[in-house]
């Protein structure tokens, strides 16, 4: 199914706001009512939820680009952390007045959903989190499974590989974490590619990829943060990802244990926009029980 937003006019609904630091966050900021966060995750953008966006019009939805991707500032020479993702959306949040938000999020963005629980649950940050929905994502490294690209990237060559990325070599690697009848098309393809490489960030993307060893190195904490909080959890899995996909649930299962779980076998990779009438339903169920 196409996005109901091409990226161009997603590009055209969102915003900027300016870091201390001085750089460019991109973000949409829609609709009234109870706050709902998405999270994009690697190598994308927030572009991932225009196949669900339009469907929680009773929602005042945000989204926005982490540095590095999609629309916002893509520096050469900057310290990507997930850490530094989390303070982001934390200053984001309090500049649009934001004191409670449903969290939505996938890929990467769970590993930021997962500090921002720790901080919750440690009375660190000013937002309550109400409920949050993790899709597919290294939730836990060691039952996650790495593509050869992103092993790659990790490795002392990554800057070489950066450095020839190309649409054919993005084209090929992509399409394989989505189940085979769910493969984007050819003009989604180019539109995610050009939103990769948009302010060269295909360039970077060997700094980017680094979030995988900071998953290794801050696991405990962030595997502790889901089995102690007190935020209601559900887990989304398309099985047929062969990156995070049946394993990630069977250890959610032990780590929280009450936890709701919802595997999709038809599904790969990304959820959203795989089956976004299926995803709809179970975000809306859940915020609303």
């Amino acid at each position: 199914m196409y996005s109901a937003i091409s990226s161009s006019q997603w590009k055209s609904k969102g915003n900027y706001f300016t870091r201390k630091n001085g750089r460019s966050i991109f973000y949409l900021d829609e609709g009234k009512g109870p706050t709902i966060l998405f999270l994009h995750g690697f190598p994308t953008s927030s572009w991932d939820w225009s196949w669900v966006w339009q469907n929680f019009e009773g929602y005042r939805r945000v989204a926005l680009d982490f540095i590095g991707y999609g629309y916002s500032d893509k520096p050469k020479d900057y310290d990507y952390s997930i850490f530094d993702q989390v303070d982001i959306v934390e200053e984001l949040l309090s500049s649009l007045d934001v004191k409670q938000i449903y969290l939505v999020a996938h890929d990467f963005g769970d590993s930021i959903a997962q500090e921002l629980i720790h901080r919750s649950n440690n009375n660190l940050m000013n937002v309550e989190i109400q409920k949050t929905i993790l899709l597919n994502g290294g939730l836990f490294m060691k039952y996650s499974s790495p593509r050869p690209i992103q092993k790659i990237l990790l490795s002392p060559i990554g800057f070489l590989i950066s450095k020839f990325l190309s649409f054919n070599r993005f084209k090929k690697s992509f399409s394989e974490v989505f189940a085979l009848e769910h493969k984007p098309s050819s003009e989604e393809l180019k539109q995610f590619w050009d939103i990769i490489t948009y302010k060269n960030g295909h360039r970077i993307a060997h700094k980017l990829i680094q979030y995988i060893n900071e998953r290794y190195a801050f696991d405990d904490r962030w595997t502790k943060a889901l089995s102690e909080t007190k935020i209601p959890l559900k887990l989304i899995i398309g099985t047929q990802d062969p990156v995070s996909g049946e394993p990630i649930a069977n250890r959610f299962r032990e780590v929280s244990e009450n936890s709701e779980i919802v595997l999709l076998n038809h599904i790969g990779h990304y959820p959203q926009t795989e089956d976004p009438l299926r995803i709809t339903e179970e975000i809306s169920s859940f915020f609303l029980d």
